[in-house]
């Protein structure tokens, strides 16, 4: 079976860690980063293409809504879980 693959976003490091935490105990999910902004987020959408993006929506300087908005310009299209 092919796993799942994530990425989680989300300014508050402890969250980033619940996150990855709960995800571990799925075996079929695979993180493949964590990151705290939405530009280091794009970047890393850009590079992995992940199945799913675990995002927060109240983030500084650009919000989930940005993230969103700027990952469909580039034509990629994860399923988002806010």
């Amino acid at each position: 079976m092919e796993k799942i693959t994530a990425v989680i976003v989300d300014d508050e490091p402890e969250a980033r860690d619940i996150i990855e935490n709960l995800l571990s105990d799925f075996s079929d999910i695979h993180v493949l980063a964590k990151e705290d902004s939405v530009d280091k987020a794009v970047k890393s959408i850009r590079e992995y293409d992940p199945d799913l993006v675990f995002l927060d929506i109240d983030m500084p300087r650009k919000n989930g809504f940005d993230l969103v908005k700027e990952i469909k310009r580039m034509d990629i299209n994860p399923t988002i879980i806010f």
